[in-house]
């Protein structure tokens, strides 16, 4: 079986670590991959030698065009039905619209199946994804190309049927998960810790870009602006807390000045743009999900995988429940209101006080892992649906 893997770049992203993960771990197991990707791989590690890669180049001429921006990038559909035809691809799995949609017309005409795996909540789902999956127009295309979608979470699969419109037969349930064994409990590295500055009392920390998408009138994304809110009542009762925000991106200053405005400076530490992943959870004592939409996010399974509290900001039930997948309350972690910075920095500043109690968390979030989000299993149900999508075309 030969494999296509799609996606925009190889950026610092949940998405673009999730396909190097699966890419490698498919090569494990005798199947053939390759990863198309405009660009260098900025992770580490990366695809290893056995995975080919198929170099596109996305439309950059006219600035970020919106939601026509895909339209520009038409030169793709050729480059993708050309390596299909030559390297007998069997199947396709993209994770973004941009590069997607051109791969799907592509494998449509070859009749290559197709699956598509979205990486974010549907409420996060940016325009050309909301028109495919929630319009009447936008179902009928995908229903015309045969795409079938592999939902990550049970929550994912629900609101694909209940808050968009695909139909729950060409739904595909794959719960994600992490190598267990690179992401395991550890001692945090005492050289890292005093090149961050970062002093003796706990740390809360959270991983991902700082960027932030406009949705309509609603800004989603990575909201770090929730825990930076949290600090001052976080402080008070526990005044050594400190906060590391790992990851860089257009809305650190924003963030930065947050901080500034709060004056929480001296807590706060903004480790800019990382590769050792496993290193910086490791110096964390509880980690922060702040996304909109938490719903399984990648850094949050390595957290727990890494045996560390989570604490995940919800604004509303339907987040919640969102949270509810990873997080079981007072056991492995906090669900904690967004709209109300002063109650969730008084749950997390009573968490951060108590040694004992975090390390009973982490303990839990571990077993949680290990029972919920193996990613041997991940991969074990990912090359299942691959191979009952391929027996139906």
């Amino acid at each position: 079986m030969h494999v296509l893997l799609v996606c925009n770049m190889m950026a610092l992203g949940g998405a673009e670590r999730y396909l190097i993960d699966l890419a490698n771990s498919l090569v494990e197991r005798g199947i053939r991959v390759t990863m198309a990707y405009e660009g260098p791989v900025l992770h580490k590690a990366g695809p290893v030698d056995e995975v080919h890669h198929l170099e596109i180049k996305l439309c950059r001429r006219f600035g970020s065009l919106g939601v026509f921006r895909p339209f520009f990038d038409w030169p793709l559909g050729f480059r993708f039905y050309n390596y299909m035809r030559k390297a007998n691809v069997d199947i396709v799995n993209t994770v973004m619209i941009d590069s997607g949609i051109w791969c799907w017309l592509a494998s449509r005409y070859l009749g290559v199946p197709i699956v598509h795996t979205p990486m974010t909540v549907f409420g996060n789902y940016p325009y050309m994804e909301r028109f495919l999956f929630a319009s009447t127009a936008g179902t009928k295309l995908l229903s015309f190309l045969g795409l079938d979608i592999l939902a990550a979470s049970d929550y994912c699969a629900w609101e694909l049927v209940n808050r968009a419109k695909v139909p729950a037969g060409h739904i595909h349930v794959a719960t994600t998960g992490v190598d267990l064994r690179r992401f395991r409990p550890r001692d945090a590295d005492d050289r890292i810790k005093k090149e961050l500055g970062l002093g003796p009392g706990p740390v809360i920390g959270s991983i991902g870009r700082l960027t932030r998408v406009k949705l309509g009138k609603v800004y989603r994304g990575k909201g770090n602006q929730k825990i930076i809110a949290a600090m001052p009542a976080i402080l008070r009762i526990c005044p050594e807390a400190q906060l590391l925000i790992v990851g860089d991106g257009p809305m650190r200053e924003p963030f930065e000045a947050q901080v500034r405005d709060l004056q929480v400076q001296d807590n706060v530490i903004f480790a800019g743009w990382r590769t050792d992943t496993v290193e910086m959870m490791a110096l964390m004592d509880a980690y922060i999900q702040t996304g909109d939409g938490p719903n399984l996010g990648l850094s949050a399974l390595q957290a727990m995988a890494q045996a560390k509290p989570l604490v995940v900001f919800a604004s509303d039930e339907l987040e919640k429940r969102m949270a509810e997948d990873t997080v079981q309350e007072g056991i492995n972690g906090y669900i904690v209101p967004t709209k109300e910075p002063e109650k969730a920095g008084e749950i997390i500043g009573r968490m951060l006080t108590n040694s004992q109690k975090i390390k009973e968390m982490g303990l839990a979030s571990r077993q949680l892992a290990e029972e919920r989000f193996d990613w041997d299993l991940h991969v074990s149900k990912v090359i299942e649906v691959y191979e009952k999508l391929r027996s139906k075309s």
